[in-house]
């Protein structure tokens, strides 16, 4: 992070928390910012932007980079919470969406913390029922929805797609069987309030819902909580499933 955006960053705590509450804010956020980035990224990192680049080459998007969110215009005071924006590789999610064992057609994916929306145009390859990304920043949706507008893959399955303006913790989830799609959006604040919006859809029902958590650095809360069973972990993803739809639940974790 620049020193502009550092001291942007301590501006807007001081302003919220005082003193006391911005050094205690401080050392959380930089526990959690050590490793925002995939292990597998941090350690290629050319190789990573060189596929990010090629795929905006090829389809002529806008979704590579990072962006901190100091340098985003959030109205919500949990802008402090966020981390910054950088997506997965477009290679990674196929392969991983690829090993849902599901027929796709009878599920929604919604991407919480989408940022410019790679996950959600590589998931609308899939015949997925619907396609969500949910976003905070109204810099990143403006990107994200003009991405929508100039993506074409031939082999794209959904056309029902949209990009949404709101808050991982409130956004209404349907009561259809969903997968959501996380790559490490938040610190641990968010995420918790993100696991109960979450819990409460489970709890009304509507179909199983998976967890797809990429670099999930906040695993423990969703081991914690009790309306998720923990089915899968490797170093870059960890893969949830509510209890009620666990059991024999089609992940292919040896691909």
């Amino acid at each position: 992070m620049s020193l502009d955006s550092t001291l942007k960053v301590i501006g807007k705590s001081l302003r919220m928390r005082g003193a006391w509450g911005t050094l205690v804010f401080a050392g959380g956020v930089a526990k959690d910012g050590v490793s925002q980035m995939m292990p597998a990224r941090r350690a290629a990192p050319r190789a990573a932007r060189r596929a990010d680049e090629a795929f905006d080459e090829q389809f002529g998007t806008d979704t590579a980079g990072r962006i901190s969110t100091s340098k985003l215009d959030i109205e919500s005071s949990d802008w402090v919470f966020g981390h910054g924006y950088q997506a997965a590789s477009a290679e990674w999610l196929r392969e991983v969406i690829g090993r849902l064992g599901i027929r796709h057609a009878d599920y929604h994916f919604f991407d919480l913390g989408c940022g410019k929306a790679r996950p959600v145009l590589v998931a609308s390859d899939f015949p997925f029922a619907r396609v969500v990304g949910v976003e905070w920043s109204p810099e990143l949706v403006e990107v994200a929805r003009k991405n929508l507008e100039v993506y074409a893959h031939p082999a794209q399955g959904c056309r029902d797609i949209e990009v949404r303006r709101g808050d991982a913790t409130t956004t209404a989830l349907p009561a259809a069987p969903l997968v959501i799609y996380m790559y490490n959006p938040f610190t641990s604040e968010i995420m918790s309030r993100c696991i109960e919006n979450i819990e409460r859809r489970v709890e009304g029902g509507g179909g199983p819902v998976v967890v797809l958590y990429a670099n999930p650095l906040h695993l423990d809360l969703w081991t914690a909580s009790p309306a998720f069973r923990l089915l899968h972990t490797e170093e870059d993803l960890a893969v949830l499933v509510d209890h009620g739809h666990a059991d024999g639940f089609p992940w292919r974790a040896d691909e």
